[in-house]
């Protein structure tokens, strides 16, 4: 599989999850906020999703 056919799959699958969220938030009554920011801690660096961020420099300066 080649890196643009990974990239197309997890962003699938995180849209697909957000739709599911979206639905199980209104369902419970929750904040649709709270899911996102769990989903987003799930799926990045130290989740098990594991997402690295490539330049450290661009994200602290906020270039």
């Amino acid at each position: 599989m080649t890196d643009i056919d990974q990239f197309v799959l997890i962003a699938g699958a995180l849209l697909l999850v957000a739709i599911l969220a979206s639905a199980l938030s209104y369902r419970i009554g929750m904040p649709l906020l709270l899911v996102f920011l769990a989903v987003g801690m799930l799926a990045g660096e130290d989740g098990p999703g594991g997402v690295r961020n490539a330049c450290r420099t661009m994200s602290r300066t906020g270039v």
